[in-house]
């Protein structure tokens, strides 16, 4: 996951008001979660929130509603993990 990607809210219990996530911490950051800002469908733009457009939604950065996700990691990445460090 890079920085500034927008990928579907994995929530069922929030994804009808806040559909995709924007993940807004760096990608050269080697964490297990990334810090994300829900893109919603329910509020206006402020001077803190930013209103954007993806796949023809209008939506809006909730920048203050920002938390974490747990960071994908692919079947290779975990590989080599365990491979350099098997204990």
């Amino acid at each position: 996951m890079r920085q500034f990607d927008i990928f579907r809210n994995p929530s069922e219990a929030s994804r009808r008001f806040a559909p995709f996530l924007v993940a807004l911490q760096s990608h050269h950051l080697s964490l297990d979660t990334v810090l994300v800002a829900p893109l919603v469908n329910d509020k206006r733009s402020t001077s803190v929130e930013i209103a954007v457009s993806v796949e023809g939604q209008s939506l809006v950065v909730a920048l203050t509603e920002m938390g974490h996700q747990t960071r994908a990691r692919s079947a290779i990445h975990r590989f080599l993990e365990w491979f350099h460090d098997p204990d």
